[in-house]
């Protein structure tokens, strides 16, 4: 991997684009790979290709490139937090016995999936609205 620009400031993704882009520019890059989970991909690219061309920098091109399936964005966490807030316990970290029956973490762990399915649904059509993408 070569340099990279990690802009912590936004709260939405166009806010990331729109304070990303300018730093990129200034350091004369025109090539940039986003980096984000399997579901934000295609709502990413559209929205810093909009945003670049708002900013009227029409050269820049951009690839996605997918964290892997199992990196944690704070999944894991947040299914620990609903475990301990339902009085369950810790969740079982591997085979063995714990709180939850070992049959019950997919179905979380697909919940959580849903989930996020379901937020970038929402999260298009939101910015679709606004033409952001």
């Amino acid at each position: 991997p070569g340099p990279r620009v990690l802009e912590e400031a936004s709260t939405s993704t166009r806010e990331n684009a729109m304070l990303s882009l300018p730093m990129a520019r200034q350091r004369g890059w025109t090539k940039i790979a986003l980096v984000t989970s399997q579901f934000h991909q295609w709502r990413a690219w559209h929205t810093f290709r909009k945003a670049a061309r708002d900013l009227g920098y029409q050269d820049m091109q951009f690839t996605v490139a997918a964290v892997p399936p199992d990196a944690d964005f704070g999944g894991l966490q947040l299914l620990q937090e609903w475990a301990r807030t339902l009085g369950l316990g810790a969740l079982p970290e591997a085979p063995g016995p714990g709180p939850l029956p070992l049959l019950v973490l997919p179905a979380l762990d697909s919940l959580l999936r849903l989930f996020h399915f379901a937020r970038e649904l929402l999260a298009i059509a939101l910015y679709a609205a606004r033409r952001w993408v």
